[in-house]
C-alpha cells in the first residue's frame, strides 16, 4: 500500500475518474428555462439520476474485483477489459471496448448539450459575445451547440484522454466548491427567497459536500501539481479575456 504523497496521487487519480462517472447528476440544472416544473421535477431527476449511477457503478466495481483479484487490477489500464476477457474469452475485451466507445460518445453528447446552455447563459448576461445567445426557432441554442462540438472533437483529437480527464475533474470540484459556497452566501442574503425544495440537513449535508470539494482540490493540488496548476492557469486567463469581452459586448 502507497504511503505518504504517492497515496494521494493514488486516491487523487482514483477519484478523478470516479468523479466523472457521477458528475451528470448536477445536468437538468443546466436546461432549468426549458422543464416546465422545475422545482419539482430538477430535484427529482438530480437524486433519482445519482442514485441510479451509484448502483451501476458500485455493482460493476464488484464484479470487477470477483472476476479479477485487486492485486491483478494493480498497472492494468483497463481493468473491464480484463474482466470481460475471463468472462467471455479472447473477444470479451474488444466487444466491451466498442460499447465504451459508445457510451463515451453519449456522454460527449450530454456534456455538450449542457455546454451549449452555459455558454448560452453567460452570453445572456453580457460575458460571452451576443452571437451565442442565438436560438433557433426551436429554442435550440445553436452557435453555442456548434462551439461546444467543435471543441470536444479538438479535444478527442488530442488523444490525451487521461490529462483531459484531470483537468475535467478539477473544474467540476472546483464548481461544486463555488456552487455549495453561492448556496451558503444565497441562504444568508435572501433568506425569505421562495425555495421549492430544501436541503435535508441542512446546513451539515452542504457544509460536508463542501469540504469534501475543497479536500479534494487540495490533495489534487498536492497529488497532481502538473494537471491542478493547468487548470488553474486556464481559469486564470479565462478571467481577463472575459472581462474584456463583456465590456465590449455592453459598450
Amino acid at each position: 500500500v502507497p504511503q505518504g504523497s504517492a497515496l494521494a496521487v493514488a486516491v487523487v487519480v482514483a477519484l478523478q475518474s470516479a468523479i466523472y462517472t457521477y458528475d451528470g447528476w448536477t445536468g437538468p440544472v443546466y436546461f432549468g428555462e426549458e422543464v416546465k416544473e422545475p422545482g419539482r421535477d430538477i430535484p427529482r431527476s438530480m437524486i433519482s439520476g445519482v442514485l441510479v449511477v451509484m448502483v451501476i457503478y458500485l455493482v460493476m466495481n464488484a464484479a470487477f474485483l470477483r472476476i479479477v483479484p485487486i492485486q491483478d487490477m494493480a498497472g492494468d489500464p483497463f481493468v473491464a477489459g480484463t474482466a470481460a476477457k475471463r468472462l467471455f474469452g479472447p473477444m470479451g475485451d474488444p466487444v466491451l471496448r466498442v460499447i465504451m466507445l459508445v457510451s463515451m460518445v453519449a456522454a460527449v453528447n450530454a456534456m455538450i448539450l449542457m455546454y451549449s446552455r452555459i455558454t448560452f447563459a453567460m452570453s445572456a448576461d453580457g460575458f460571452l459575445p451576443p452571437i451565442l445567445r442565438r436560438v433557433t426557432p426551436g429554442g435550440t441554442p445553436g452557435p453555442s451547440l456548434v462551439i461546444g462540438t467543435v471543441l470536444a472533437i479538438g479535444l478527442i483529437a488530442t488523444n490525451t484522454f487521461d490529462s483531459v480527464l484531470a483537468l475535467l475533474a478539477f473544474f467540476m470540484v472546483a464548481n461544486y466548491a463555488l456552487t455549495y459556497w453561492g448556496f451558503f452566501a444565497a441562504r444568508r442574503r435572501h433568506p425569505d427567497a421562495e425555495r421549492p425544495f430544501r436541503v435535508p440537513g441542512y446546513p451539515w449535508v452542504p457544509g460536508a459536500a463542501l469540504l469534501g470539494s475543497v479536500a479534494f482540490l487540495v490533495a489534487a493540488v498536492l497529488g497532481d501539481p502538473r494537471n491542478s496548476l493547468a487548470a488553474i492557469g486556464m481559469v486564470a486567463l479565462s478571467w481577463p479575456v472575459s472581462r474584456a469581452v463583456g465590456r465590449r459586448d455592453r459598450a
